[in-house]
């Protein structure tokens, strides 16, 4: 009896079906570029070889979530996470960094067969490789972030598990994408304080925000306004400092994001 595809079907957190890429643009820092967010990815099928469903040069329209697996910077694991087939499947594969702009990774993904007249959810199993380039970015604070890419994908083996004999095909395809994701907004900086007025001494509690989209705040640099104290600057989150003498100061603070973005306040402190 022959075997026949009836549709991709999820797995074990990986799956697939899908296309890819081309292209390139822009200079780089020399720690490349922080692949993240979601992209809108427009794709054609190359290849479609005895697969149910699919036929060469159907277009295809998926969302791909790039999810760094680093909390800043550039990361070189990057975890893809892509809807695939009209049923709403998700693939999940893990890319790994192979150049400044280039990510790609292998996954398995299990394919539905018919056989005698039963469809059989397990009946096949698929590789997949999936290549990323990025090919224009933005800059965002110190953090080189990729506004379009382009993707491959190919299916170059599907193992038939199936009493049925026979084929069950392979297929490719080619995708762009454009950033769906907004950039990251910057942070605000803001923080309160308690003075305890026996001892001249000003307790402050850091009260900032990250941007829309944005990373956690990754440093903080406070001016006391008092330039004659030794413990005039601090690191701290939330650090105290024990003025000399009564009277009003212009307290500064002064943080920064995972994106390196950079955000200022100041208030009168009196003690």
């Amino acid at each position: 009896m022959r075997t026949r595809l009836a549709l991709g079907i999820t797995v074990a957190g990986v799956c697939a079906l899908a296309p890819p890429p081309t292209g390139a643009s822009g200079a780089d820092p020399p720690n490349g570029v922080r692949l993240e967010g979601a992209f809108l990815m427009r794709g054609t099928v190359t290849l479609a070889h005895n697969v149910f469903g699919e036929r060469r040069g159907q277009r295809l329209q998926r969302t791909w979530t790039f999810v760094p697996q680093c909390a800043t910077g550039v990361c070189n694991r990057v975890t893809l996470r892509r809807g695939r087939s009209g049923r709403h499947i998700l693939d999940v594969v893990t890319l790994r960094r192979r150049g400044p702009r280039l990510y790609s990774g292998t996954g398995r993904f299990w394919v539905a067969l018919r056989c005698g007249g039963d469809v059989i959810r397990h009946g096949g199993r698929a590789t997949e490789k999936i290549t990323v380039r990025i090919i224009h970015t933005t800059t965002v604070g110190t953090t080189r972030l990729p506004t379009r890419v382009s993707a491959t994908y190919k299916n170059p083996r599907r193992q038939n598990l199936t009493r049925c004999p026979g084929g069950i095909g392979r297929d490719a395809a080619s995708y762009r994408g454009r950033r769906a994701t907004t950039l990251p907004g910057a942070p605000a900086a803001a923080f309160s304080d308690t003075v305890d007025l026996l001892s001249s001494t000003a307790t402050f509690t850091d009260q900032s925000q990250r941007g829309t989209n944005g990373l956690p705040i990754v440093s903080w640099s406070w001016n006391f306004g008092e330039p004659s104290s030794p413990d005039n600057v601090s690191t701290q989150p939330d650090p105290s400092h024990r003025y000399r003498l009564p009277g009003t100061y212009r307290v500064t603070l002064t943080i920064r994001d995972g994106y390196g973005q950079v955000a200022t306040t100041a208030r009168q402190v009196t003690v």
